[in-house]
């Protein structure tokens, strides 16, 4: 009996002991460790359930999909596979188009299934019976028109909606009274500098969400980061899209949204006097490049307008519900004759946002120069600011930055410019103030949820120790993780 005791006993502090040991590194052997310990029930609970409700776990019926994906679910459902991509070898450049995948099924003795969700990275394939981190990335096997990953997601909502099983990530869920989010997907995770940010309002639980971009960042970003971003926080339209200011950083990932084909509603963006926009080739504006861009949007209908308002007194409203109201407070035609503007940043469109108890600030790449124009108005207070310029000197002036007096400011740069001497100033400035910072190149994603009855919630990708060589105390970090993060 004795005996019986001791080896239950001595099972069990083993098993805890592996799973401790499996949390400590990944691969290889702690890396397996961790998937038959830990990762064979809880992360596959969401598949099984959706494969049940398909009726395909433990049935006759054969599936199509990825190599890697018909592999892994016969050896952990015992789900009946057809396996025609036998040859694919996941550890090269393969990919499976999607409509010769549905082509192959034939329902209901036949199902196509698209695995975007992938595998934890503990995942040990048999098809190669070792560990490596980018076999979980199944999504990578589906292509599209040229495009592949996460991002199909959007495509097959608008495209190919029931005609497969798709394995996709969901969004964080919302929340009772949670009627808006502010979404700052890190693009400026290069060297180089970009605006994105994406405005979320919905009125209930049982309403759809309305989708506002507020600039669409470069090209290449968007195409590596912005489209998966979208695509996994279940963003498959965008009803309206502003451009602050022709600027490449701001406008040039809009050519991508088009050419992806994601459905757009309507897109804002004034059109600068060729002779100011051309100063600017390469770098920044480039008249005959818009051109260009608004003929992509007339071509794949795409509702286009310029907006010009010059009153702050009397701000023009873009958006309005029950608890929400979006209002364009500046936004120049191509000469200001009071502002005297030849600077493309002086076009910069200037947003307000009313949500709930909260107001929030967009400002473009408001200059110095324009800020003093508009310093002796009154509305441009807010307490979440997107801060100007990248935050980089040359933006808005520190008593611009008075009149605003933000509790938390947003700065969508990388980490080297907001180290850079060039944000000094604005960097002083705010410390300063305390104002709470969130800097896209070391927090990364950003995320704030606002509720009818509650205070608005933030939380970030990373938590970094330090920012520019600034360490904080551990009492600040254990302040900040308790009442400011969820």
């Amino acid at each position: 009996m004795k005996k019986k005791i001791f080896n239950q006993l001595f099972f069990f502090i083993s098993l805890i002991f592996l799973i401790a040991l499996s949390y400590i590194s990944r691969p290889p052997i702690y890396g397996k460790l961790k998937f038959i310990l830990l990762n064979t029930f809880w992360p596959y609970y969401d598949i099984a359930k959706e494969l049940d409700e398909n009726s395909l776990v433990n049935t006759n019926t054969f599936f199509y999909s990825d190599p890697v994906s018909e592999y892994s679910f016969f050896a952990a459902f015992g789900m009946q596979v057809k396996i025609i991509w036998r040859t694919l070898d996941p550890m090269y450049d393969h990919t499976i188009p999607i409509q010769t995948l549905i082509s192959q099924s034939n329902p209901p003795s036949r199902h196509c299934l698209i695995n975007l969700k992938g595998f934890p990275d503990t995942w040990v394939p048999h098809l190669t019976g070792h560990w490596d981190p980018i076999i979980s990335n199944t999504a990578r096997f589906y292509e599209h028109n040229g495009y592949r990953g996460k991002k199909l997601a959007i495509t097959i909502e608008n495209q190919f909606k029931d005609k497969c099983i798709v394995l996709k990530d969901k969004e964080l869920p919302w929340e009772a009274g949670e009627n808006f989010r502010y979404r700052a997907p890190n693009l400026n995770y290069s060297e180089q500098q970009q605006d994105v940010h994406i405005l979320q309002f919905r009125k209930s639980l049982f309403h759809d969400k309305y989708t506002i971009l507020i600039d669409a960042g470069f090209i290449t970003q968007t195409r590596e980061k912005l489209l998966d971003y979208l695509a996994v926080n279940e963003i498959y339209r965008i009803d309206e899209i502003f451009i602050t200011h022709p600027h490449k950083d701001h406008y040039s990932g809009l050519y991508e949204l088009i050419q992806f084909g994601i459905p757009i509603g309507k897109v804002w963006m004034n059109i600068p006097l060729k002779e100011n926009c051309d100063r600017e080739i390469p770098w920044g504006c480039d008249y005959q490049d818009l051109l260009k861009l608004q003929n992509l949007m007339k071509e794949k209908n795409i509702s286009y307008s310029e907006i010009h308002h010059t009153d702050p007194k009397n701000p023009k409203v873009l958006y309005q519900d029950e608890f929400n109201k979006l209002e364009l407070l500046f936004a120049s035609p191509p000469v200001n004759p009071q502002a005297g503007n030849v600077d493309i940043n002086d076009l910069s469109m200037i947003m307000k946002l009313k949500t709930n108890k909260t107001t929030y600030l967009f400002t473009g790449d408001l200059n110095s120069s324009l800020s003093e124009y508009l310093k002796s108005e009154p509305a441009f207070q807010a307490d979440i600011f997107k801060v100007s310029h990248h935050g980089t000197e040359g933006t808005a002036s520190n008593n611009f930055f008075d009149r605003v007096n933000a509790k938390v400011g947003i700065v969508p740069g990388p980490k080297h410019l907001w180290c850079a001497e060039r944000s000094v100033r604005i960097r002083d400035y705010f410390k300063s103030k305390k104002t709470k910072m969130y800097i896209s190149g070391f927090h990364g994603d950003i995320l704030i949820r606002h509720f009818r009855d509650k205070e608005y919630k933030i939380s970030t990708e990373i938590s970094p120790e330090e920012i520019c060589g600034e360490k904080k105390s551990l009492f600040r970090r254990i302040l900040e993780f308790t009442f400011t993060f969820d």
